[in-house]
């Protein structure tokens, strides 16, 4: 499981520094560094949020950060956007597009 962990954060590493670098990455590095620096935005919304600032606020970045990567439309980012009821938007037009269509099954 470790092993799988660092392979994962040394390609977000790879991909936040070469977007940063200037150079010219792929479609796929984009994506990576646009979902880790959405995870990274959450993480410094947290540490802001958290007061007072006892220690807590540590635990509240990395586990802002951690869930952003999971999913950075989970219930638990929704104090810290700018609109709380957006997550909860967001998170019924995705499910609403995943929804399965019936159309073309003979069951229908």
């Amino acid at each position: 499981m470790t092993d799988k962990i660092e392979i994962a954060a040394a390609e977000a590493l790879s991909a936040l520094d070469a977007y940063m670098s200037g150079v010219k990455v792929s479609d796929e590095e984009k994506a990576l560094y646009a979902h880790v620096t959405t995870a990274g935005c959450f993480a410094a919304a947290a540490y802001d949020a958290h007061i007072p600032k006892s220690g807590g606020e540590a635990h509240a970045l990395i586990r802002s950060f951690l869930v952003a990567l999971i999913d950075p439309l989970h219930a638990d980012l929704d104090y810290l956007r700018i609109d709380p009821a957006s997550g909860e938007a967001a998170r019924a037009e995705k499910e609403a597009s995943a929804a399965p269509t019936w159309e073309g099954r003979a069951d229908a």
